[in-house]
């Protein structure tokens, strides 16, 4: 009795396996994913011959991307996809001769929401192209501080907020490989470009800035089939 059930589990493990390694490799019908971005920088120059300026910039992003899919014909896959963005700077510039300081602060929120196609080929690869809207808010504080020396200091500071807003597309390729039950490691790299133009009091006003951005992301997708 035991040895049946043995050769019953063992067939239908058999006949189980070859179908759950095919479809493990196989990226169709409905599916979603996110992907994460994240990057700091710390930079130090010092005043030499080319300039007099002691500098130092730290910065950092984060980013998260989600997105919503369907695979049609086995290899074009369509839907609607988001991207929310904290990113944050400091840069700090003193002047050696006379000991004067520029501090230079900004902190934006970045969201995006729209469609992306990508060509499946060769089982794990991809190319993608999209287009959407993009939404930016940019806080910024400037610091200007002078030492003179006896108790002497003179300082003055600004501080202003820009709200952006306008179309945009982005290119790149990727990589998913499959790791269980329909769920892929990703990888990707994509170049955003969107132009922004100031939104204040429910208007949409004149060209602010055209912005180029440059991300390498990591993620889960999942392919529900």
């Amino acid at each position: 009795m035991k040895s049946s059930h043995y050769l019953i589990t063992s067939l239908l493990f058999l006949g189980f396996a070859p179908n759950a390694l095919a479809k493990k490799d196989q990226r169709e019908g409905l599916n979603f994913g996110l992907g994460l971005h994240f990057s700091n920088g710390d930079d130090k120059s010092l005043a030499g011959d080319e300039t007099t300026k002691d500098s130092h910039k730290k910065s950092a992003v984060q980013s998260v991307s989600p997105y919503l899919g369907y695979v049609f014909f086995d290899t074009i896959n369509l839907g609607i996809n988001g991207l929310f963005e904290q990113a944050s700077a400091e840069e700090t510039q003193t002047t050696k001769a006379d000991n004067r300081k520029n501090k230079r602060t900004s902190d934006s929120t970045l969201k995006s929401g729209g469609l992306f196609l990508r060509f499946l080929f060769a089982k794990f690869m991809y190319f993608e192209g999209g287009m959407g809207i993009y939404d930016r808010r940019l806080h910024v504080q400037n610091e200007y501080t002078s030492d003179g020396g006896d108790g002497i200091f003179t300082g003055q500071r600004e501080e202003y907020t820009v709200h952006g807003i306008g179309p945009g597309y982005h290119l790149g390729a990727g990589i998913e490989v499959a790791v269980i039950n329909g769920f892929y490691f990703t990888t990707n790299y994509l170049v955003r470009s969107f132009t922004l133009r100031d939104k204040s009091s429910g208007s949409i006003g004149k060209k602010r800035a055209r912005v180029e951005q440059r991300e390498l992301t990591f993620g889960l997708a999942h392919y529900v089939d």
